[in-house]
């Protein structure tokens, strides 16, 4: 956008980068105070960002170089795992799917005469955003979608122009034209390739690109969010209540009995007292209590209903549906995630081997991540995968149902990790084992929403 151009709506913003309107009015509450938009009375903002006014110039390029470092981790992650995710899903389309794909690779490289690096970039993401629809996980595509937007070059004015191809253009298209190869014979061993070199190729001219504007700069890193789930539900008061009902079902309050008071039962949690009320209701709805004013709240005969409460709560199903979306994401980029977390924390790795070899480790999925995320030595994927733990949650409304937990062979874990002595096999068969792990989980889900 240039100087004077009308800015978005707030409809446009809700509806481009996914969020509510009190988020939207806030981003341009934020932007109107740094000096990049201005607004008039009732009228629709303006851009007011001009690249020639040293003050704002000067704000911009700190705020750049306050993400360099997690625009630099986020490409590493994607250099990682894309390859790996990207065969996966190729191998998995129809014929008609991967005709379409070829087409739109084919129009791309096409139109490479009449494009700068800018474009060419939004282009690809394009082309990457629809071979991730394929797999139908929302999840997957938002949060993918994410990490795109937020490591595109802040290209500035002069460059906008003038960073044509040049010498990349025809590297760039004969690797598109391979890639098209490489899709058609479902080369998934070529294909992967191709995808590892672009990656590296687009994280080594951010690097060189942000360097040279940033020359001279102090770094002041900021924390930058990258990603968040679609629905940011809170979901304290119903895991209360699942704590709640678990105690009713294994008799630590009978049925015809009387609760704690709101009040006592936030002592014991540590919640609110409108947590608690919340909580309350929420159970009077599933019918497990009866709120008998100046009384207190009457637990009920559940009898066989205690399998089904869960179930009949859309609430409960939306949770457990975009639980078993983070899952399938799990299982499309576990193998090289994992492999890569490794490599960046490998001290906090042989531990947790040692735990495993000694028996000392409860190895479940959750367990499992926040073993090898226990340091912060890289702020941006920690915040990313943080997202995704919070989600694992939804494992305890499954356990309330009275589903029998997914435990995957454990025995067999330690047996291979203690009969392999080569560092890198070890690694991987422990990659292999998350990857079982998460097939598991993912297919108990499913039962419970079939």
């Amino acid at each position: 956008m240039e100087k004077g151009e009308t800015f978005l709506s707030l409809q446009e913003l809700c509806e481009v980068y996914g969020i509510g309107r009190n988020t939207a009015r806030s981003v341009v509450d934020v932007l109107e105070e740094k000096g990049y938009v201005s607004r008039k009375g009732k009228r629709m903002p303006e851009v007011c960002f001009d690249w020639d006014d040293a003050r704002l110039r000067s704000m911009y390029l700190k705020e750049i170089m306050g993400r360099k470092e997690a625009i630099g981790e986020v490409h590493a992650f994607l250099t990682a795992t894309m390859p790996q995710l990207f065969t996966q899903i190729i191998v998995m389309l129809s014929d008609r799917e991967i005709d379409g794909i070829i087409e739109t690779l084919d129009n791309y490289a096409d139109a490479m005469q009449s494009r700068n690096e800018l474009e060419m970039a939004q282009e690809l993401i394009e082309i990457y955003i629809r071979v991730l629809s394929t797999v139908e996980n929302q999840l997957l595509e938002d949060f993918f979608k994410a990490l795109f937007q937020f490591i595109q070059l802040p290209l500035e004015k002069k460059d906008r122009g003038s960073m044509k191809f040049k010498v990349a253009r025809k590297y760039i298209k004969y690797s598109i034209e391979k890639m098209e190869e490489a899709v058609k014979l479902r080369d998934d061993k070529g294909l992967r390739k191709l995808i590892k070199l672009y990656c590296q190729s687009t994280q080594s001219r951010s690097e060189k690109y942000l360097n040279r504007i940033c020359k001279g700069m102090k770094e002041d890193r900021n924390e930058y969010s990258v990603w968040y789930p679609r629905n940011k539900i809170n979901t304290g008061y119903l895991f209360l209540a699942l704590d709640i009902l678990r105690k009713i079902n294994r008799g630590d309050y009978r049925e015809n009995e009387i609760l704690p008071s709101y009040a006592k039962l936030a002592e014991i949690h540590g919640v609110s007292e409108k947590t608690v009320r919340r909580t309350g209701k929420v159970l009077h709805e599933w019918n497990v209590i009866t709120i008998i004013n100046g009384v207190g709240s009457r637990v009920n005969v559940l009898g066989e209903r205690k399998s089904i409460i869960l179930k009949e709560d859309p609430l409960v199903k939306e949770i457990i549906k975009e639980y078993m979306e983070v899952l399938q994401i799990f299982s499309l980029i576990c193998r090289p995630f994992i492999l890569y977390v490794i490599e960046c924390r490998e001290e906090r790795w042989k531990k947790l081997v040692k735990g495993i070899e000694e028996k000392q480790n409860d190895l479940f999925l959750k367990n499992t991540i926040d073993s090898l995320f226990e340091t912060e030595t890289l702020h941006v994927i920690d915040h990313i995968y943080s997202q995704f733990r919070e989600i694992l949650k939804a494992e305890g409304l499954l356990e309330a149902c009275g589903m029998e937990r997914h435990r995957g062979d454990e025995g067999g874990l330690r047996k291979l990790l203690l009969g392999e002595q080569n560092i890198q096999k070890k690694k991987e068969v422990f990659a292999e084992w998350f990857f079982e792990e998460t097939q598991g989980a993912y297919q108990r889900a499913k039962k419970f929403l079939v």
